[in-house]
């Protein structure tokens, strides 16, 4: 027997889970950019290219969700 998932049983919208809508962030998944102004947001994205690539894979973890945001 199949179980409908839990959403549908309870009729509730499905969440989905937090992509980027305003298209700044470099990983894809929201990490509070949206709320920089546009000459923040071009510091903070040059900063953030001027990694190397070790130190950009954890910083924009789901722990610092917020990065380099307000």
């Amino acid at each position: 027997m199949k179980i409908a998932p839990v959403h549908k049983i309870m009729n509730v919208k499905k969440q989905k889970k937090a992509g980027c809508g305003c298209g700044r962030s470099p990983i894809g998944r929201c990490v509070g950019w949206h709320k920089l102004s546009e000459e923040r947001y071009m510091e903070v994205l040059e900063k953030y290219n001027a990694m190397p690539e070790s130190q950009k894979m954890g910083y924009l973890s789901p722990k610092a969700i917020d990065g380099f945001g307000e």
